[in-house]
């Protein structure tokens, strides 16, 4: 590395964390780790450190830190209760039983094709003139 660019880097100081919240990082993990929610830290911060933010930007920022570490800072670890397997023997429908099945459906078909549709009505409930708004016919 060029001399010149040794200089420039030993004159300036380190990155300045973006985050309010980082001075109060492990604070905030383990107030969640005991069970406080987000919502109930905010107040916290505010009364304690004059630190105003939303319960979402505590969200976020614990979010952020889990995926910066390799593994969740979280403790609480939900375990899945396993499903018992159910053997059950398949369904086989009666050879009959499908035949009256479907001569049944042919049966309300037909039904269905033999009523008469209902009639449309005379009167007109409006009138439809391009050149005019529309409106009622009054009886």
């Amino acid at each position: 590395m060029d001399e010149k660019c040794k200089e420039v880097l030993a004159g300036l100081s380190g990155k300045r964390e973006r985050s309010r919240l980082a001075p109060y990082g492990r604070l905030i993990l383990e107030l969640h780790r005991r069970g406080y929610s987000f919502r109930d830290i905010v107040p916290i911060l505010s009364e304690k450190f004059g630190l105003n933010v939303a319960s979402t930007t505590i969200s976020r920022f614990v979010v952020r830190l889990e995926q910066e570490h390799s593994k969740p800072l979280k403790t609480r670890v939900r375990k899945k209760k396993p499903i018992p397997a159910v053997q059950t023997a398949p369904v086989v429908p009666e050879p009959n039983k499908i035949m009256s099945q479907s001569d049944e459906v042919r049966q309300r078909i037909t039904a269905l094709k033999q009523q008469k549709t209902r009639a449309e009505p005379d009167a007109k409930a409006f009138d439809y003139d391009p050149d005019q708004s529309l409106h009622l016919v009054r009886e």
